[in-house]
């Protein structure tokens, strides 16, 4: 091992797609663009002499399991009637979840009439409610009444339009 001290010179080495952040010689910060195992290299050299030290790292992505599930109150309705939907999301983790988006389409025959949420907003126009960010375990819930302008059968769906983690079944 070199006595590195003054006049010592440090190079590192992170591989591809790493971002280095800032160094003071001995210590350095560094991100990844992707997940996967990444060797560090770091070459000290005083004078003549050279020595390398390498280091593997595993870098993970943040995972999340958003699980979204819909129901009505009513099943059987006459034209003319107000039906509401719940739509709930949980984040089963192992992270946080972010930028965590819901769309819903509403049929022809259904016409939007009001809305409310345990978190987020909701566009009316277009029915993309934005929740933000979802901790783990933590539930968001969508309440939407429409009316019934026709008759017939409908099928009103919604589901995780974005996020910005990688969720594990999805």
């Amino acid at each position: 091992a070199i006595n590195a001290g003054a006049g010592a010179t440090y190079s590192w080495d992170f591989g591809a797609g790493a971002t280095p952040s800032g160094s003071t010689n001995l210590t350095q910060s560094v991100s990844w663009s992707t997940p996967g195992t990444k060797v560090i290299t770091l070459t000290v050299t005083k004078g003549t002499c050279t020595e390398t030290y390498q280091a593997v790292v595993d870098v993970m992505s943040c995972q999340i399991d958003l699980e979204l599930t819909k129901t009505v109150d009513q099943t059987v309705v006459l034209e003319g009637e107000d039906v509401t939907w719940t739509i709930s999301v949980i984040n089963k983790g192992p992270s946080v979840a972010t930028g965590v988006m819901v769309s819903d389409a509403l049929p022809a025959g259904l016409t939007y009439l009001t809305s409310t949420t345990s978190q987020g907003t909701l566009n009316p126009n277009t029915l993309l409610w934005n929740i933000g960010t979802l901790p783990v375990n933590g539930t968001a819930t969508l309440t939407i009444t429409t009316s019934v302008d026709a008759q017939g059968t409908f099928v009103n769906t919604a589901q995780v339009a974005s996020h910005m983690e990688v969720d594990i079944d999805s």
